[in-house]
């Protein structure tokens, strides 16, 4: 975009997990996309499950942007940012080590862009972070017909589906950010894999194994989405438009396409397919809290694209962020 950023489009898809479902087993997930905005996949399929369960089939929910299956906006795909966002300042990229310097709110100066080899934006806290990809379409875009927002939970299991399918890795484990320090919690990440990344390196860590996928997907730092409890979203979005957020009422068997119950077998261990991390809201022990990151961190032998941890919102960790565009 004229900002700079790089940009992936997730089409309008179906799904069935046929294999491994609600256990720590990879299993096997298969896609049909869908034409346009409609319910008709590529095989002319038309009857859809839309349930949580092994061998239903689904209309991924991510493609309901107000998250209503039956009376919700329908969408033909969503656009993601290909890296976790940076910041730049006045056009000069800029680390982010402390909440001093990103927990901030964007503006005429500041920006948020999705580009490689530089530091992600991390310390900034859940309820900046939101406010900041609301405001990402009209400080760097200025399209009307677009909607940015922070990544939805939702979001990222549509991303997960399609790069575990036969169209992404085929069931190959994404590689895990090259630069990760098991030892070093607050060391840099960096967008890409390393720093001076271009498309075309560290490829493995993309969600096709080549250039055109999404990449800081499998370690690096923690990714906030906009996924938290029920009870919480007052305390941390006010009054925002629920369209903008997942709700829940704990580690919920009724949720689908949020690559949260459907791929782990419990909700307190490393137990998610591939032995990702799986903790819930509020575990005990450590970082914890009623909102939900994604992909790992820096446990090398826990991360990937299926892990999950509740986390407190504060600008106190290198959590890192991504935005989301609709074309409504």
């Amino acid at each position: 975009t004229s900002d700079g950023s790089y940009w992936v489009w997730i089409p309008r898809y179906a799904y069935s997990i046929t294999s491994g479902y609600h256990t720590s087993t990879a299993g096997t997930i298969e896609v049909e996309f869908l034409k346009d905005k409609t319910n008709v996949s590529t095989t002319g399929r038309t009857t859809y499950q839309n349930a949580s369960g092994q061998g239903n089939w689904n209309i991924h929910p991510a493609f309901y942007y107000d998250g209503d299956s039956t009376t919700g906006t329908q969408l033909a795909g969503f656009w993601v940012a290909k890296y976790e966002m940076s910041m730049e300042k006045s056009g000069v990229a800029t680390t982010t080590s402390s909440a001093s310097i990103g927990n901030v709110a964007i503006s005429s100066t500041i920006k948020a862009v999705s580009k490689p080899g530089v530091g992600v934006w991390e310390y900034i806290a859940f309820s900046q972070a939101f406010n900041n990809c609301l405001l990402y379409d009209s400080n760097n875009l200025n399209n009307a017909n677009l909607d940015s927002h922070l990544m939805k939970n939702i979001e990222w299991g549509a991303i997960t589906y399609l790069a575990y399918s036969k169209y992404g890795r085929n069931g190959t484990q994404i590689a895990i950010n090259a630069e990760i320090n098991v030892n070093n919690w607050s060391a840099t990440c960096y967008a890409g894999g390393t720093s001076g990344a271009t498309a075309h390196t560290n490829v493995l860590q993309s969600t096709t194994g080549n250039c055109y996928g999404i990449f800081d997907m499998a370690g690096g730092h923690w990714a906030m989405v906009a996924g938290l409890l029920q009870s919480a979203v007052s305390t941390y979005l006010g009054n925002a438009d629920s369209k903008y957020y997942d709700a829940y009422t704990g580690y919920d068997a009724s949720v689908y396409g949020d690559a949260i119950y459907e791929t782990s077998a419990t909700n307190n261990a490393d137990n998610a397919w591939y032995k990702n991390i799986s903790y819930p809201f509020n575990h005990s022990g450590g970082n914890s809290g009623p909102i939900y990151e994604r992909d790992g961190g820096h446990n090398v032998n826990r991360s990937g694209i299926f892990a999950f941890l509740g986390y407190d919102g504060s600008s106190g960790v290198p959590t890192a962020f991504r935005v989301t565009l609709w074309n409504e």
